[in-house]
């Protein structure tokens, strides 16, 4: 089970970076830039999920805020129908810090 989020996270990670280069060279066609930033946000809160799933929550916490940022930065339409990808990073931004309160009562 471990392996397999490990492996997802990387995958996801190099996945980040390719959208990354295509937002970067696409200069002109808005679209495809909402586009590109929706799957970067996308990708951002899986990663966080399996973070969160492997109990790297301080790692969680960064890669569902990457999340909201991303979406943050997208206009108009789009940025309201990723309201929910915002509400759901939130809330395991909110686990995470609930696990690491926990983790910090019993002496961590």
């Amino acid at each position: 089970q471990h392996f397999k989020f490990s492996s997802f996270i990387e995958k996801m990670e190099n996945y980040i970076l390719l959208e990354l280069k295509k937002l970067q060279s696409c200069t002109d066609n808005e679209s495809q830039k909402l586009f590109y930033l929706e799957n970067v946000a996308t990708a951002y809160f899986n990663i966080g999920v399996g973070q969160f799933e492997l109990g790297l929550h301080r790692k969680s916490i960064k890669s569902c805020k990457k999340a909201v940022s991303s979406v943050e930065r997208m206009e108009g339409t789009i940025r309201s129908l990723s309201a929910s990808l915002v509400l759901r990073a939130e809330i395991y931004i909110g686990k995470s810090l609930q696990m690491l309160g926990k983790l910090q009562e019993s002496g961590d």
